[in-house]
């Protein structure tokens, strides 16, 4: 019985995390937007700062700039 607890307790955690990483992308995309009228080089700066001053499993988040696309959704 130890062991469903345990693995009831890692799967709880691996959605905590998912759920963590999910709001620091969000925030990252949030802030990239609020910053492309400076261009796409100050949005990519804001959202990688963004991205890091967010936390997921207890480490910042890491967003690489080769990661970050812009485009136009229809």
């Amino acid at each position: 019985i130890f062991a469903f607890v345990a693995f009831a307790i890692d799967l709880s955690y691996v959605s905590v995390v998912g759920t963590e990483l999910q709001n620091a992308a969000d925030s990252a995309a949030l802030a990239a937007v609020m910053q492309i009228h400076e261009g796409e080089a100050a949005a990519v700066d804001e959202a990688v700062d963004t991205a890091v001053a967010n936390h997921a499993g207890g480490s910042p988040a890491a967003l690489a700039t080769s990661d970050i696309e812009f485009g136009r959704f229809d």
